[in-house]
């Protein structure tokens, strides 16, 4: 037999493994790793765009060279069409944006009142949560965050998203939630749900309960904790944790590595928490005075704690029949409007401020009959952008919020939230560019995670 060259072998043995037909370029399962790039050759080269990188040291380049699930390089047009080998994929974007994967820092994945027992969870995972993760995808959000779900059933589902078991968005999981004995969400969110009450919440009594929680969570591999501070919502109000059950949260937490995140909407809490060390706030707290929303950013700023949004939880979504409900589909109070509408103002106070914003939704699924487009999983964190377009916060700031901040509080901005040598390729291409028009996220041609083509496709040059 006639020897073959290197190349032709190389070519060969790919053909081999991934099939003559293999494309990266289309919308495969989501849920299978990409292909392994040969040595010093690109598997896709990206060209002729408008790429955002979300780096403000490189803001934009000409191209990205893919290999594997990661970004290998980054630069000029010519730069990169050099690395390109006999089965690399050129693809000319003509013109389109691309940015980072979106990340979503607050969902709730496994809670739902049809889940009421395990039987109930297992049948939510098989015939509920696919649709959620792919609709997370197809709406360019490559990453979640889960600040509260059943342990350690969420634990499963990120492992399995991990090991590309299932499709969708990469997942960090803070598990249970520690709460005040009686408080939220146990006696709300879990009203008349053992289930839930049992795998969601913690409620400790005292520092050592409380340490020992944090030790088991982290034993069982949670990536990071959340504790409530805040009397909404229950029948009867009860006691706060004190602040020695506090202490000894954040410095068990601290002690394994991981970051606090309190639920707090209160400003004379959160101050109280930012000075026992917590590490990031999520909800924008209840309409203060615009001089107190002022002081507060200014502490913020100071000890660089990050806040999440959330505003699209406060907002209403019409159902099939006009009405207004809130977004987990309860009735939404007529006195619910002016309050969002604070929050809207403190969003602008904090961004001018310069205090670090976060996107996330405090998704859940809410299977009551909302048909406003903007409540699927997803388009609720494209929603979630406009909110702070809407608010006064610059564009700028808002991809900022929906990548590179994101990855920085969720202890991932190694691996995603910029587009850079080393990283995942988790990509998001455009038509138009959402710096000069925010609706351009609307217009999505293709999803990349892990350098695999998740929604969408793209043609080749």
């Amino acid at each position: 037999m006639k020897k073959m060259s290197r190349t032709k072998l190389l070519t060969f043995l790919v053909t081999m493994v991934l099939g003559a037909n293999a494309n990266p370029l289309r919308a495969q399962n989501p849920g299978q790793p990409a292909p392994s790039a040969v040595a010093g050759q690109a598997d896709v080269i990206l060209v002729g765009g408008n790429i955002l990188t979300g780096d403000p040291a490189r803001q934009t380049v000409e191209a990205v060279e893919i290999a594997g699930d990661k970004i290998r390089t980054v630069g000029s047009e010519r730069e990169i069409r050099q690395l390109a080998g006999p089965n690399t994929r050129v693809v000319n974007l003509r013109g389109r944006t691309v940015i980072p994967g979106l990340i979503d820092a607050h969902v709730h994945l496994l809670v739902s009142p049809r889940i009421t027992d395990e039987p109930s969870l297992r049948q939510y995972e098989k015939d509920v949560l696919p649709k959620t993760l792919i609709g997370f995808l197809a709406n360019g959000v490559t990453t979640v965050r889960s600040p509260g779900d059943p342990w350690p059933y969420i634990a499963e589902i990120r492992d399995r998203l991990e090991r590309g078991q299932l499709a969708g968005p990469r997942l960090v999981t803070a598990g249970p939630v520690f709460t005040y004995p009686g408080g939220h969400p146990a006696t709300t969110v879990c009203r008349d749900n053992p289930f839930c009450r049992q795998r969601v919440v913690r409620e400790p009594e005292n520092e050592e309960q409380a340490r020992l929680a944090v030790r088991e969570l982290v034993r069982t591999k949670v990536d990071t904790v959340k504790v409530v501070v805040d009397n909404t919502g229950p029948p009867v109000q009860v006691p706060l944790l004190s602040d020695a059950i506090l202490r000894a949260l954040v410095e068990e937490t601290h002690r394994s590595g991981r970051r606090v995140i309190g639920h707090v909407t209160n400003v004379a809490n959160i101050k109280r928490l930012a000075e026992m060390g917590f590490d990031e706030f999520v909800h924008m707290p209840r309409s203060p005075e615009p001089s107190e929303a002022s002081s507060l950013a200014t502490l913020l700023v100071a000890r660089k704690i990050p806040m999440t949004t959330t505003l699209s939880l406060f907002d209403a979504y019409r159902g099939s029949d006009g009405t207004e409900f809130s977004s987990n589909g309860s009735r939404y109070p007529p006195g619910n409007r002016q309050l969002f509408e604070g929050r809207l103002r403190t969003a602008r106070i904090f961004a001018d401020a310069g205090v670090t914003l976060i996107v996330g939704t405090d998704w859940v699924d809410a299977p009551l009959p909302l048909n406003d487009p903007h409540v699927p999983a997803g388009a609720r964190t494209v929603y979630e952008m406009e909110l702070l377009r809407r608010a006064g916060v610059s564009t700028a700031v808002i991809l900022a919020a929906a990548t590179r901040n994101a990855a920085e509080a969720l202890g991932m901005d190694d691996k995603v939230g910029t587009i850079a040598q080393g990283k995942f390729a988790d990509l998001v291409i455009l038509d138009g560019n959402p710096m000069e028009d925010l609706q351009a996220l609307h217009r999505i041609v293709a999803v990349l995670k892990g350098g695999r083509v998740v929604h969408g496709a793209l043609s080749e040059n």
